[in-house]
């Protein structure tokens, strides 16, 4: 993963630096899919804290201590061992979940710990508010029901369809609602200008009978978080695909055409917003509950109060083990 701006540079050299005094082998990968530097604690040294909290724990604090990778010992190629740590740069300007998200998610799927090193408090406290309040979700009620950041990718529809929603001033939150063991996902729009009730579940907004989302429109209403996985081009009013003309063209849930445009700034412009994927923990991690555990983060640029300049300052659960 290039590091291409002197920020990145920087932090990434303070992230290499930390896990070489704390005894770390550190590698420099050339591959794209992998972190631009890679601690490695062989078995004998560095890491001085490795076992706590660490992939090499009692199988459920580690790194793949629910049978994916366990600590590293693969998925880089090299046979080792011991302990692994990616080390992440983050300048505060990208610290959004889906930078976040997306890089824990690469190096636990690995094996790795994550080591994100970030310019100042304003870009720990980003990073620790998506990785702790509450863990990789905007929000989570008593119930447990929880409400989605909002991912790069879009809902793909059974057919090859991608769903579409229409509204002047959208702004959509994916949320589960219900008190049930099965609580089902709804799609709200809390801004102005929806397109009011022309098909779809909910169409008139209002609540979907447990007191939840007050004068929100409903968008679309899934069963539970898995059913994104390729929903029925019905769930939703409308959908877009660029069929055989090469023009995107828009159909409501029934099949009838809505629009057809050279663009997706065209398609914007008529007030039609591609529906944005969720980032569900589940999805995108293998053991999400490991993963939770498998972080620090390493305040660069830390100083004192006189103005001098002070320690890097870790923290994190992980933070143990990159001291």
């Amino acid at each position: 993963m290039a590091t291409d701006t002197e920020t990145e540079r920087r932090l990434l050299e303070s992230g290499v630096s930390a896990l070489e005094r704390a005894g770390y082998r550190v590698e420099r990968p050339m591959s794209g899919a992998l972190p631009d530097a890679i601690g490695v604690c062989d078995g004998d040294g560095g890491g001085s804290n490795g076992g706590e909290g660490g992939s090499n724990g009692d199988g459920d604090d580690g790194g793949g201590g629910d049978g994916d990778d366990g600590g590293g010992g693969d998925g880089n190629g090299d046979g080792d061992t011991g302990l692994r740590v990616g080390v992440e740069p983050l300048p505060t300007a990208d610290a959004d979940p889906t930078f976040v998200l997306s890089r824990l998610s690469n190096d636990a799927s690995n094996g790795r710990f994550t080591l994100f090193v970030v310019e100042d408090d304003a870009g720990a406290r980003a990073c620790t508010d998506v990785l702790e309040s509450p863990p990789f979700v905007r929000d989570e009620d008593e119930l447990g029901r929880r409400t989605f950041y909002d991912g790069p990718g879009r809902v793909a529809l059974d057919g090859g369809r991608y769903a579409l929603h229409r509204s002047d001033d959208p702004n959509l939150r994916w949320t589960e609602e219900g008190t049930d063991d099965e609580k089902r996902l709804v799609l709200r729009d809390s801004g102005r200008g929806g397109s009011g009730g022309d098909g779809g579940d909910g169409e008139d907004g209002g609540d979907t009978g447990d007191g939840e989302g007050g004068d929100d429109e409903v968008v679309a209403v899934l069963p539970n978080v898995d059913a994104l996985r390729a929903p029925d081009a019905g769930t939703f009013r409308y959908s877009y695909a660029r069929e055989a003309d090469k023009r995107i063209r828009v159909r409501t849930a029934d099949g009838r055409e809505a629009g057809a445009y050279s663009g997706f700034a065209a398609m914007r412009r008529d007030a039609y917003v591609p529906v944005p994927m969720p980032l569900v923990p589940e999805h995108l991690f293998a053991g999400a509950g490991s993963a939770r555990r498998e972080w620090a983060i390493l305040v660069a640029d830390e100083g004192h109060a006189d103005g001098g300049e002070g320690s890097p300052r870790l923290l994190g659960p992980a933070a143990s083990v990159v001291r």
